[in-house]
């Protein structure tokens, strides 16, 4: 079962399989490729569980990416989707 401690990664892979019934191959895999990215960010800077997601996180990810900014406003529309998720599934 999940909780609110719950570990981002383990959540993320919990996602990736409920999109998978759900959305479409192309769809499955950007929201991986993205989520890749942002776990990578989150282990940067020591942050593990869904709990510690924060505003002030949420913007430093956005300034660490390198690219436009079309692109950086689409990594925060699917985290944002997947942390919607986490709350409709009372997780956070």
């Amino acid at each position: 079962n999940l909780h609110p401690d719950e570990q981002i990664n383990k959540y993320i892979f919990h996602y990736l399989n409920f999109l998978e019934s759900r959305k479409s191959d192309g769809t499955v895999s950007i929201t991986n490729g993205v989520l890749k990215q942002f776990l990578s960010y989150t282990n940067e800077i020591g942050i593990k569980r869904l709990d510690e997601i924060k505003v002030t996180l949420m913007n430093g990810y956005i300034d660490w990416l390198s690219c436009a900014p079309k692109t950086k406003k689409n990594h925060l529309s699917i985290i944002s989707l997947m942390y919607d998720q986490a709350i409709r599934e009372e997780i956070k």
